[in-house]
């Protein structure tokens, strides 16, 4: 994984986290159901009887209104947030406090340099040190809907495939 995927799944993280939280609390914060919600055993709730009007059969769906695909998008995520967190945690507290601070609250190197007391060549080592420690760590995790396509363009990896 590069460099620039890597900082792509950290800018985006706060988001997969709401995203998997929006997801869980379809009921409210009594979290009453949390689990069937998210059980991809819920079985589409539909039947083979025509629309009305001969329109042909209803669209399968998952009661509640949720989809199968936004099971599985739930799943990509709720992946990837906990693959970043066993990297972060893999780091320093040096590391992970730079990380941190650059990625997930943004601040610039300098504001970051200024608030841990740190000369600026020193942050920037943290924060490129850091940055190689995640790209190992996070070699084989994909950012959710991910594409994959070799050096002609032709596509190898699709989530949508079937």
């Amino acid at each position: 994984m590069s460099k620039d995927k890597v900082t792509e799944l950290l800018k985006n993280y706060k988001s997969y986290k709401a995203a998997i939280e929006d997801y869980e609390r379809p009921y409210g914060e009594d979290n009453y159901g949390k689990y069937m919600v998210a059980a991809p055993c819920r079985t589409a709730g539909y039947s083979d009887m025509p629309m009305g009007g001969s329109y042909g059969p209803r669209v399968p769906k998952l009661t509640g209104d949720w989809y199968y695909e936004d099971f599985k998008e739930y799943e990509e995520y709720q992946y990837v947030v906990r693959r970043i967190g066993i990297a972060l945690d893999a780091l320093n507290t040096d590391e992970r406090t730079v990380i941190t601070l650059k990625w997930l609250d943004d601040f610039t190197l300098d504001e970051i340099s200024q608030r841990k007391r740190f000369s600026l060549p020193t942050v920037k080592r943290i924060h490129r040190r850091a940055l190689e420690k995640l790209e190992i760590s996070l070699k084989f995790v994909r950012p959710p809907g991910w594409k994959h396509t070799d050096e002609d363009g032709v596509k190898i990896y699709d989530k949508n495939a079937s």
